[in-house]
């Protein structure tokens, strides 16, 4: 049982994580967007 919870941790760390860079892609897109319109 210990060992099942000591392995969850880094999977909940990991899915965090993929979510952070998942919102930093966001922003780096719209970013990108944003300068593509400057450049028009």
């Amino acid at each position: 049982m210990q060992l099942e919870t000591r392995n969850l941790k880094p999977e909940i760390r990991n899915s965090k994580l993929e979510i952070r860079n998942s919102k930093l892609e966001i922003r780096n897109s719209e970013l990108e967007t944003r300068n593509s319109k400057l450049e028009t």
